[in-house]
């Protein structure tokens, strides 16, 4: 005897559901297994860098007692080739046959003092290039600051504000070199435009991260990497 066409369709329905029911509780349990977990936070970007065999705990190199020579030693060099050439002009004209043959040839001793004048003056007054060893961005005290070398074995430490710099700007010496330098131009306490350039050392990821870092802050100032070699 068969059952009722009602109650086999009420079977049906049971065996349908129960079906459906076991479809939605393995898709569940699947995408509950390929659910991933939350990428865990971005590494802090490293603000600083620091030369090989520098030690950026040597003790800081004294300002000069007048600041309007600081130049003698931010260029000995450049300061040594003038007085050496001064000092020579003068011992030239103590002598007494000196002076007759500048007399001949006054000519030749105008363009050659002219000359080292030239020179020499436009050394001392161009903008210093000091290279850095060490610099930490502070970013809660809107400055860089940076350690150049001074004498003997002490640093002169630079603390550049945000609003004293004008530009930064990376560089590389090729495009097919990896590592990055990064010349910083600032005005000084008498407003005059001054640089400092940070070696072609540092990774370019790094670089590229502690720019995507400034950026917020000092906005336009920071410019596009230059490749010297295109």
């Amino acid at each position: 005897m068969t059952a009722p066409r009602s109650r086999r369709l009420r079977q049906k329905g049971k065996r349908v559901r129960s079906a459906q029911a076991q479809v939605v509780k393995a898709q569940a349990v699947a995408a509950h297994k390929v659910v991933k977990k939350p990428a865990p936070p971005a590494a802090p970007v490293i603000l600083e860098w620091c030369a090989e065999h520098h030690d950026k705990n040597a003790p800081e190199d004294a300002p000069p007692r007048f600041p309007a020579l600081s130049f003698i030693t931010e260029r000995p060099y450049k300061t040594t080739f003038v007085l050496v050439h001064v000092f020579f002009f003068v011992a030239l004209l103590a002598s007494g046959k000196t002076q007759a043959w500048f007399a001949n040839n006054s000519g030749v001793a105008v363009v050659w003092f002219m000359v080292a004048g030239t020179i020499g003056l436009g050394m001392i007054c161009g903008q210093s290039l000091g290279n850095v060893t060490f610099y930490q961005i502070d970013l809660e005290g809107e400055r860089i600051v940076l350690h150049l070398p001074g004498s003997a074995d002490r640093i002169r430490i630079m603390r550049l504000s945000f609003d004293s710099i004008t530009s930064v700007c990376p560089f590389q010496y090729s495009s097919y070199n990896n590592p990055c330098g990064i010349d910083i131009s600032y005005l000084d306490d008498r407003l005059k435009l001054r640089k400092v350039r940070v070696p072609n050392l540092v990774p370019e990821t790094l670089i590229d991260a502690q720019m995507d870092a400034l950026r917020p802050a000092l906005g336009f100032k920071i410019e596009e990497t230059v490749c010297h070699d295109t």
